[in-house]
């Protein structure tokens, strides 16, 4: 049995009759692992709330905050993120593969063990996070910047980085295909280019 507390029953009513719902200010709430499956929510800020192992997979979140909410384990996958922020919020084991996410900002997250697979990202911001053991595999990416974050362990195999500056975040230990193609046209500063080179096998002396 779910033990869901602080959520608003009017959220709760529009989500089982429309699948809809807009214009709430949340806090302290529990959403105790609730199925919302193809969900709407708009114009909305959930605040200081525990959405762990939610579910709105197939969902639409446009104009959204989490603001300090716990997502571990959520489903997101093949929802649209439109306008959506994520702050200083943990998305431990968070699955947003196959999303569509345009101008979403993720700033003071945990973000480790996520999927990003198969997602395609658009004008957005990743920055001050931990993507420690992530997968971004497969994903399209256009005018978007990950910064000063943690990449380690990262699947970046069969996502081109064309454009994005990894200079200031930590990658080591990252997964790429064996030719490297992944990182062609990305920035990276000159030891983690030596570092990548030498986990290819290269033999670099000074």
């Amino acid at each position: 049995m779910s033990s869901r507390t602080g959520i608003p029953a009017e959220l709760l009513s529009a989500f089982s009759s429309d699948m809809e719902a807009e214009g709430f200010e949340i806090e302290n709430a529990s959403f105790g692992s609730e199925n919302f499956t193809g969900c709407i929510l708009r114009s909305s800020a959930i605040r200081s709330s525990d959405m762990s192992a939610v579910s709105f997979r197939g969902g639409a979140f446009t104009d959204v905050v989490f603001d300090g909410v716990d997502l571990s384990g959520a489903d997101f996958s093949e929802c649209l993120l439109s306008n959506v922020s994520f702050i200083s919020s943990k998305l431990t084991g968070i699955h947003l593969s196959g999303c569509r996410i345009r101008r979403v900002r993720m700033e003071n997250c945990i973000c480790r063990y996520s999927s990003f697979d198969e997602s395609s990202m658009m004008d957005s911001l990743f920055i001050s996070s931990d993507f420690t053991a992530s997968s971004f595999s497969g994903m399209k990416v256009s005018a978007s910047a990950i910064e000063k974050s943690v990449l380690s362990s990262v699947s970046f195999i069969r996502t081109s980085l064309i454009g994005l500056s990894l200079a200031d975040s930590s990658i080591d230990g990252i997964a790429l295909s064996e030719d490297l193609s992944e990182i062609q046209g990305a920035k990276l500063d000159i030891n983690q280019a030596v570092t990548l080179i030498r986990g290819k096998g290269a033999d670099i002396r000074a």
